[in-house]
């Protein structure tokens, strides 16, 4: 699980492939007339490791693009250096890194799941420290997390999944709004149903949330565990 073993375990993958692909090309032995491209070859290969440890190593921010366009540089590069490998008949160069996490996409994944599960956290913990009655602290919170969290990005696998529990939170935080619009102005059979479909609203979202995280690989994400 990422979770437990962290970004690092998740990024393994990666480093392995690198280090095979890097022992095949030292192994290489250019035939006569071929060193030119050999040369080309293994310069963008070691172009494309170092853009790999880079995104790797980057900070997640606004949304992750650093990481993506690193990872975009890098794929270009190796693609390039493929090309050259399957031309050479150096097939073994060009093979692709297996596991859930060898691949841009499955370690972007990770890193969202790991900045959201933090964001999440950090939610949980300021509502355990309001009073019941302090709704508009509740709210601003709350707004707060959903608009960090949208922040993140969407990881291209579980984009669909994320802007639908995103969605459904908002959803419960305009139900929550208008049951106390309606309570205010004495419609209390209102207040009570737009209340209960904001708690519905929040329990289908967090059911969601949860649901990406852990086929993500968490072992727990934001405060919970698998059910």
């Amino acid at each position: 699980m990422v979770q437990r073993d962290g970004l690092t375990a998740a990024a393994e993958p990666f480093a392995a492939a690198e280090a095979t692909l890097q022992e095949s090309v030292a192994a290489a032995e250019p035939a006569p007339g071929n060193e030119a491209q050999v040369e080309e070859m293994t310069t963008a290969y070691q172009e494309a490791g170092d853009l790999t440890v880079q995104a790797v190593g980057a900070k997640f921010a606004k949304g992750d693009r650093n990481y993506y366009a690193l990872m975009t540089q890098a794929d270009e590069a190796r693609g390039a250096a493929d090309a050259i490998a399957t031309e050479l008949g150096a097939e073994a160069c060009a093979a692709e890194p297996a596991g859930p996490y060898a691949t841009a996409a499955g370690l972007a994944a990770v890193r969202w799941g790991d900045r959201a599960s933090q964001l999440c956290r950090a939610r949980d913990k300021a509502f355990m420290s309001f009073r019941p009655t302090d709704t508009a602290r509740y709210t601003a919170a709350s707004r707060r997390w959903l608009r960090q969290t949208r922040a993140l990005g969407f990881p291209e696998q579980y984009a669909p999944r994320i802007k639908r529990f995103l969605d459904k939170y908002a959803a419960s935080l305009q139900a929550q709004k208008q049951s106390a619009a309606a309570f205010a102005s004495g419609d209390f059979a209102a207040g009570d149903q737009l209340n209960a479909k904001g708690n519905r609203l929040v329990g289908e979202s967090t059911e969601i949330m949860y649901d990406i995280g852990f086929a993500i690989g968490f072992d727990r994400f934001c405060s919970a565990k698998p059910g």
